[in-house]
């Protein structure tokens, strides 16, 4: 697999910055809370927005209440009749450099337990200091060869 150019880096650097600060400044606001607020700042009744996206007003406030759970084609008819957009962005838990990193270490000590367990069998077990290079090595050929063949040798 190709690795990113520069510019598709920067995009994604881009875009997951934004997505942290919107879940930042939205600290968790319920997305009901935030369809009343766009409501009430358009002078909008419940049952209007009801006529105008097509769901029951008994749903539009159990929704604002939050308590149901409307699945996407809802929230898009709520969001076209109030004059918005429906954004929906994965924004990663943390860095994607470090889970790869971390999946590559992970991966570099199965390797390495299965060589030092053959070794160990022939006799012929390097030493602490010779393992930790062995282990360093095999994660740095990880990384630098990460390729998609490798998520088939993590058990999650």
């Amino acid at each position: 697999m190709k690795k990113l150019k520069a510019s598709e880096e920067l995009l994604l650097k881009d875009f997951f910055e934004k997505g942290v600060d919107l879940m930042k400044t939205s600290k968790g606001t319920p997305f009901g809370q935030i369809i009343y607020l766009i409501r009430k700042k358009l002078c909008m009744s419940q049952r209007t927005l009801s006529k105008r996206s097509g769901i029951p007003q008994s749903q539009i406030s159990r929704i604002e209440k939050d308590s149901a759970n409307p699945n996407s084609t809802t929230l898009e008819k709520l969001c076209h009749a109030l004059f918005c957009n429906l954004v929906v962005f994965p924004v990663p838990k943390q860095d994607l450099d470090s889970v790869k990193e971390a999946i590559a270490k992970k991966i570099a000590k199965k390797r390495m337990g299965y060589i030092s367990g053959t070794m160990s069998l022939e006799k012929q077990n390097p030493d602490f200091q010779m393992q930790n290079e062995m282990l360093k090595q095999e994660e740095r050929d990880l990384i630098n060869n990460f390729n998609s063949n490798i998520w088939s040798e993590i058990d999650d």
